[in-house]
């Protein structure tokens, strides 16, 4: 009876071993991936419009090129890739990302099962301009100017530096280790201020609607 045992016990351990590489294997196919890199020749504005949901970490390097690296799953994956062009010195990222693909009429049930995500490697000191229906944006660096319009999500700057303007309508603010003064304003939201009172050295602005503003260190 012990022999009866023993077996399926290893059986188990085996079978289990095979599940996990097969969900693993499964999981990873149902992600459609993409790296992009531009070189900055004469690149001063990085345009960004999004209409599906997504989450956008932005951050700045050293390096003298852009680098985008971006992901997508849900029902919908083999359509959404980011579009990239450069018009001027502007490099524009907009949605949808296949011409070929038209979304379903019913625009909420598309962002629903469209799972997103991107991360941006930009040179520093370049203008910033993102404008978003749905965005979990993350961003750390230096830059000319930004200027981020979100209706909803949440916004993460951390250890950002340069001026900026934040106009958010149900978006939550957070600013993590803040590198000035900020003017700061909601209409039906809280604002949360955990951090030493700031030197001015940029010009930066945050307004919301009826999202919440959290500043600390």
């Amino acid at each position: 009876m012990a022999l009866l045992h023993k077996c399926p016990v290893v059986k188990r351990s085996s079978l289990l071993s095979i599940f996990l590489i097969f969900a693993f294997a499964k999981a990873q196919s149902q992600r459609n991936s993409s790296h992009i890199t531009y070189d900055n020749t004469g690149i001063s504005t990085v345009d960004i419009y999004l209409e599906s949901t997504i989450e956008l970490e932005i951050i700045t390097t050293k390096e003298e090129h852009i680098r985008i690296i971006e992901s997508q799953g849900g029902e919908y994956r083999s359509a959404v890739l980011l579009n990239t062009a450069i018009s001027n010195d502007t490099l524009k990222i907009t949605d949808p990302f296949n011409p070929s693909f038209s979304f379903p009429q019913d625009k909420l049930s598309a962002h629903k099962i469209i799972d997103g995500k991107a991360t941006i490697y930009l040179p520093e000191n370049l203008a910033l301009d993102i404008n978003s229906r749905n965005c979990f944006l993350s961003i750390n660096g230096k830059f000319e100017f930004s200027f981020i319009n979100l209706e909803s999500g949440s916004c993460l700057l951390k250890n950002v530096r340069g001026d900026f303007h934040i106009v958010s309508v149900n978006a939550m603010v957070t600013v993590i280790n803040p590198s000035s003064y900020i003017e700061l304003s909601t209409k039906y939201g809280v604002i949360t201020q955990l951090t030493n009172e700031s030197i001015v050295y940029y010009n930066q602005k945050i307004e919301t609607i009826n999202s919440n503003i959290t500043i600390k260190d």
